[in-house]
């Protein structure tokens, strides 16, 4: 959907990618070096260790530099050492940070001492060579079992370590919590087996698991966190306990082989990017309770051919269904207060917002209904077999990425009662070699027509169509010498009202001047008809004899 790429949302539809480690602190830029360590001085009393040389192989860290304990090790510090085989914490380190030896690809191993008490999120993440991890024997914080890494008491698994070679794991039954990264990146898992009491699956705790073929989510669990089974490219069903009332952000994203889950009745929000590039889900049905589905939730999800929205929904992000290729009708519940569908399309329940058009319908033309007044965002995204689309006099503003991706669309006329055409609007639409601007247009966003490398604009000299075209060198042809101003009365476009008008106006009666769009300016009372009343109108105007603004 910011990367929203021009401010049109792409970034909720480009994320989703396997979790970043975190960028080393600014702090480190310029922290001091102590051999192939990197460090800061924390309010002069202690050391924290902020990154390490590229190349480094094997590091101990000292127990103190300069007369000062090393206490922390910071977010992100080894995250650029790939190269690291080898590290020893010394004890009197307290804190490790987020993502602290993420990417270490080369780490077998390591130990905890027994002074730390926090270890933060994913601080091992990517470390696939890691087969152990253990904790010291009088830790009070925490405890190892054949190398995975648990809380002291075992209520929460910390950290299996992913190189090791099972292919199987059955996580212990003193277990409630799953961690954070838990098993994240550990592709040779082909099952897990989660016992009755967990009660929580932490943030990207399964993510890129692409060997998980399938599991078993116990009634027990009340929560999943976000990314949760992210890249689980294998898993191809799953069931959702009845306790989840959220299903959180991109928590099953990339889930390319998943072609059945059971959404139960308890969960009322569908997060943004939740089952985002989902392509093997045929189908899906949303329990009655939901009230909101996110941003590029059901985004890409090319195996979707129907789905319905039920009544409790208030809210749908963008995206939510965009590039769904297969998807042929949307449709909202009869008694929905906020959404109504018309042959398969989603409007606003008071269809003046057309909100999405199914991309997998066959018609290759297609004619907005005339209560429309706006194109909601990328309305019309990707609906690639479209090669025309009438807009109707009611609609005065062309929503951010109504027609982005429209590469079949070829020609498409903007009337005059649109004011405003949205950013990336027309982006990618290749097929596009002709649009219609009207004068009446005076805001044409960011990348409306990039990638429209055969397009040309047509519209009036002097316009704001004529100056954007220039300004984005788009080829431009005027559609008449110029569009006048319809001020009533002034004929000649001078913006006077004078004598010269009543001459032309005469003209005009007698057949001798023939302008259409003039003629708009000259049916002063506005009969439908300009004629002589016309004439004595205008000189009563010029007169001051007729006290009216024309």
């Amino acid at each position: 959907m910011k990367k929203r790429l021009l401010s049109i949302g792409l970034s909720a539809v480009m994320m989703g990618a396997a979790v970043p480690c975190l960028p080393v602190a600014e702090t480190a830029v310029f922290a001091a070096q102590y051999e192939q360590l990197r460090y800061d001085i924390v309010d002069e009393s202690y050391i924290e260790i902020t990154g390490c040389d590229n190349d480094a192989k094997e590091i101990v860290i000292p127990a103190e530099i300069d007369g000062l304990p090393v206490i922390s090790i910071g977010n992100s510090a080894f995250s650029e050492c790939s190269g690291l085989t080898s590290i020893t914490i010394p004890e009197g380190v307290t804190d490790i940070g987020a993502y602290a030896f993420c990417n270490c690809s080369g780490l077998t191993s390591i130990t905890i001492p027994e002074s730390v008490t926090s270890i933060g999120i994913c601080a091992f993440a990517y470390c696939e060579s890691l087969i152990s991890i253990e904790a010291a024997s009088n830790s009070q914080y925490f405890k190892s079992e054949d190398g995975v890494l648990f809380s002291k008491d075992m209520s929460a698994l910390i950290l299996y370590p992913c190189g090791k070679d099972e292919e199987s794991y059955t996580i212990p039954e003193s277990v409630t919590n799953i961690g954070n990264c838990a098993f994240h990146g550990c592709t040779g898992l082909t099952s897990i087996t989660i016992p009755k009491g967990v009660t929580n699956i932490g943030r990207y705790a399964f993510c890129n698991c692409s060997g998980l073929t399938s599991i078993t989510i116990p009634e027990s669990v009340t929560s999943i966190g976000a990314y949760a089974f992210q890249k689980c490219t294998n898993l191809t069903s799953i069931t959702i306990p009845n306790g989840v009332t959220t299903i959180e952000s991109w928590t099953f994203e990339g889930c390319s082989g998943l072609t059945s889950i059971t959404i139960p009745e308890s969960v009322k929000s569908i997060e943004m990017g939740a089952f985002e590039n989902c392509t093997g889900l045929p189908a899906i049905t949303i329990p009655e309770r939901v009230k909101s589905i996110g941003d590029s939730a059901f985004y890409n999800c090319s195996g979707l051919t129907a789905i319905t929205i039920p009544e409790s929904v208030a809210s749908i992000g963008v995206y939510a269904f965009a590039h769904c290729e297969s998807l042929i009708s949307i449709e909202a519940a009869s008694d929905s207060q906020y959404f109504k569908s018309e042959d398969g399309v989603l409007f606003s329940k008071d269809m003046r917002e057309l909100i999405l058009y199914p991309c997998g319908k066959e018609e290759e033309s297609y004619t907005i209904p005339e209560s429309v007044t706006n194109t909601g965002y990328c309305a019309f995204y990707g609906c690639t077999a479209l090669t025309t689309v009438t807009i109707p006099e009611s609609v005065t503003s062309i929503g951010n990425g109504s027609f982005l991706d429209c590469s079949g669309l070829t020609s498409i006329t903007i009337p005059k009662s649109v004011t405003s055409i949205g950013n990336g609007s027309f982006l990618n639409c290749s097929g596009l070699t002709s649009i219609t601007i009207p004068k009446s247009v005076t805001s044409i966003g960011y990348y409306v027509f990039d990638r429209c490398e055969n397009l040309t604009i047509y519209g009036y000299k002097n316009s704001y169509a004529e100056t954007y075209a220039k300004e984005n060198n788009i080829p431009f042809k005027a559609i008449d010498k110029a569009e006048p101003e319809t001020v009533p009365g002034d004929l000649n476009g001078d913006n006077a009202v004078n004598l010269k008008d009543v001459v032309l106006l005469r003209r005009y009666i007698a057949g001798g001047w023939d302008s259409a769009l003039e003629e708009t300016a000259a049916d002063l009372n506005k009969d439908g008809s300009v004629n002589l009343k016309d004439v004595v109108l205008l000189r009563r105007f010029i007169a001051g004899g007729w006290n009216v603004t024309l």
